[in-house]
């Protein structure tokens, strides 16, 4: 019976990268279709991280509070939080920047204490709040710090990028691994601040105007980019890897008595024992050990003494005849 063949196993040496099947264009064009979108995603983090740090983004932020009904010095004050502070102003009036922490100065200001600042002071400095709901101090502090979390998404989408845009250099399931991290940040990210929203709308009496900024829209853009490129980046990964594995057939060499093939078709891969035969059956035969349906493999010597044998016999056919007609002829 025909022998399956076998590839021989060129792993050995060679280092990973020179071993990549090449790619179909489809596959190329979802691949660099995800790095746009990460490179995407990690602009629009960077967007939600400048949020009221300087002048030109001063109308950036995350969300703000608005008083219709207090005003101080005949204008109504009004908070915006970005990640890492918030701006205090009153309307008509221009903020003033400070890196000071101190919120009471009429003109309005912009703190910038950095990530993990506490907005609650000014929201009851200068908004009506309501204290008597259990925990919600502590729940606006922790749910701030939580904004944190805005600088790693740049860092790890910037991170992703890189590794899979040097597929030769760096292994492709590192830039899956740095995608699938991002997007769970991102996920965590988005569910903090809108949680941080609802606590300050909660405690807020009716009278004031509470708004979503241009940064959390920002935010929820990037996940829906960070998301849909893993999906992408891993699903590449994913298809190169199987077309891989039903490629690669490895033949383990056969030992003294003891042989075994391994093979590794798809992603099964597995270790078949050869048998001998018994000694009554024909010599230099190994069967695959697996019941009726196992496949019988000769081996190289087989076909030579098979061969030499059918020699011998056509050479004393065509000898016979002519000994015979000598034995018959008269002395």
């Amino acid at each position: 019976m025909a022998t399956r063949p076998v590839a021989e196993s060129t792993t050995g040496s060679e280092p990973w990268y020179a071993r990549r099947e090449y790619s179909l264009p489809r596959t190329r064009l979802l691949y660099l279709l995800g790095l746009v979108l990460f490179l995407t995603a990690f602009a629009l983090f960077i967007v939600v991280n400048v949020a009221l740090v300087s002048s030109t983004s001063s109308n950036i932020s995350l969300f703000s509070l608005t008083s219709t009904t207090e005003s101080v010095n005949d204008a109504n004050p009004s908070v915006k939080f970005g990640t890492f502070g918030y701006c205090l102003t009153f309307v008509s009036e221009t903020p003033y920047y400070s890196s000071s922490s101190s919120s009471s100065d009429p003109d309005g200001q912009c703190v910038l204490d950095g990530v993990g600042y506490d907005p609650y002071q000014v929201l009851e400095e200068y908004f009506s709040i309501i204290t008597d709901v259990d925990g919600i101090e502590a729940s606006i502090v922790r749910l701030t710090r939580a904004m944190a979390i805005h600088p790693l998404l740049a860092a790890f989408s910037a991170l992703t990028v890189a590794i899979a845009a040097l597929p030769c250099y760096l292994p492709p399931v590192l830039s899956v691994a740095t995608a699938w991290v991002t997007t769970v940040l991102a996920v965590v990210a988005v569910i903090c601040n809108f949680a941080l929203a609802r606590k300050i709308k909660e405690s807020s009496v009716p009278a004031y105007n509470f708004a979503y900024g241009t940064a959390i829209w920002c935010l929820v853009a990037a996940l829906v980019c960070v998301f849909i490129a893993t999906l992408l980046i891993s699903g590449v990964w994913w298809s190169k890897r199987k077309a891989a594995a039903a490629r690669r057939v490895t033949k383990m060499p056969i030992g003294n008595g003891d042989a075994s093939l391994h093979r590794r078709d798809s992603d099964l891969e597995t270790t078949v024992e050869l048998n001998e035969l018994d000694q009554d059956s024909k010599k230099g035969h190994a069967e695959l050990t697996g019941g009726d349906k196992a496949d019988r493999h000769e081996l190289n010597d087989t076909d030579d003494r098979e061969r030499s044998e059918l020699d011998g016999e056509e050479k004393y056919e065509l000898d016979s005849p002519r000994a015979s007609g000598r034995a018959e002829m008269p002395t």
